[in-house]
């Protein structure tokens, strides 16, 4: 459909709340159907809700996974960053939890349906970035930016509220399958003497386009690797 180019989402504790982001970079053609492209948000949420406790259990130790190997197997973190993010953190938790491991997490289905049923709910706020077209009448004090603040209309939130997946803008929306990429053996094998060389030794591949090379470490004998894989597409998602 050519709606949009990213979406990315985020989260963020207050005090006296917590506030879930979801950003999507729209394209022009996006932009005249935001209305649309809300409504296949909430079709997602709802298709989410309709899903077992099974497979809601399974997609979540697959993300704690995840995060586990991450936290296992960090990057170097840049100290001045470290610091400035354990300290924000120390204004909103116990001191026990400022450095917390992902699996101490535990699976609640209660605690899921609790917030997917407050996600399904259109109260919420919308905000459009960079809207050339969009009339304004209100300058924010400190930042003289232009805004306008508008109420949902009762089409809007009904649309969005009854939004399924079969029914949403003709998209096909699915729950995500077994990533059968997700590792949970970690042990590091032994030192293979045919991969143990000085320069990385150049793997056979059936595609002429793939060039995979291999080089075994002999050092830090870390369960990790890298893998880039850069893509480029001339359409929008």
């Amino acid at each position: 459909m050519g709606w949009a180019t990213a979406l990315t989402s985020d989260f963020e504790l207050l005090d006296f709340a917590t506030l879930v982001y979801l950003t999507i970079d729209l394209t022009e053609n996006g932009r005249a159907n935001a209305d649309s492209v809300v409504e296949l948000v909430f079709a997602y949420v709802h298709l989410l809700a309709m899903q077992s406790s099974a497979a809601m259990e399974r997609y979540f130790d697959e993300q704690q996974q995840i995060a586990s190997l991450a936290w296992l197997f960090p990057n170097k973190a840049d100290p001045a960053s470290l610091v400035s993010s354990l300290s924000a953190r120390m204004a909103h938790v116990v001191p026990q939890d400022i450095v917390w491991n992902p699996q101490r997490a535990a699976f609640t289905w209660s605690s899921v349906q609790e917030v997917l049923e407050w996600l399904g709910d259109p109260d919420m706020s919308i905000i459009f970035l960079k809207a050339a077209d969009q009339e304004t009448d209100q300058v924010e004090q400190f930042y003289a930016i232009h805004y306008a603040i508008e109420p949902f209309k009762a089409t809007q939130r009904e649309a969005w509220k009854s939004a399924n997946a079969s029914s949403s803008s003709g998209a096909s929306l699915f729950f995500p399958v077994p990533n059968i990429f997700v590792v949970n053996d970690t042990t590091v094998n032994p030192i293979n003497p045919l991969w143990a060389t000085s320069s990385p030794t150049k793997l056979a591949t059936e595609t002429p386009s793939l060039s995979l090379w291999y080089q075994q470490d002999s050092v830090f004998l870390q369960s990790r690797d890298v893998l880039q894989v850069p893509t480029t597409t001339t359409f929008p998602i």
